[in-house]
């Protein structure tokens, strides 16, 4: 069985390549950016709230996510961390402690590496990574490292992986 996963990020350089047009792809991406995409399947919101007034008017933001759906009434699902998840019931809690063992550490350092554990966690045989670039910037810096981990570890199991030359 093929399942296809598409990590988006937000970079302007490559985040309008992803296949949002073709069906036989999930498109994950971050919760606050959910409005600024033609689909998105799964969202990820990894922050804590008092740090998304930094990209997102928190009232607005919260109360979507207190039922996150699209414009026309679908579900959404946005994967929270557990602790947030508790005031959010609608979304789904992340699952650190079987990410963390899947990479046999507690090594997350950004919405990426939560995606990409999570995709390799729900069985996925090809990975395309869009909008996430992690070349420039001192928040980079700390989270490029596990980036390559991870990507490391689902090249390892065999899982295709399409990332633009950008």
């Amino acid at each position: 069985m093929t399942r296809k996963i598409c990590i988006l990020g937000s970079a302007e350089s490559t985040k309008d390549q992803a296949p949002f047009d073709d069906p036989s792809w999930e498109i994950w991406g971050l919760a606050w950016r959910f409005f600024d995409h033609p689909r998105m399947d799964a969202c990820f919101e990894i922050h804590d709230e008092y740090q998304w007034n930094r990209y997102v008017k928190t009232e607005i933001y919260g109360s979507w996510l207190k039922d996150p759906k699209t414009e026309d009434g679908k579900e959404v699902p946005v994967y929270l961390l557990p602790s947030v998840q508790q005031r959010f019931k609608k979304c789904k809690a992340y699952p650190v402690d079987k990410a963390a063992e899947l990479m046999g550490r507690n090594y997350f350092t950004s919405s990426f590496s939560y995606m990409l554990a999570l995709a390799m966690l729900e069985g996925a045989t090809e990975i395309a990574i869009y909008g996430v670039d992690l070349v420039i910037g001192e928040e980079y810096e700390y989270q490029r490292p596990a980036a390559e981990f991870l990507l490391g570890m689902a090249q390892a199991k065999g899982i295709k992986l399409t990332i633009p030359p950008t």
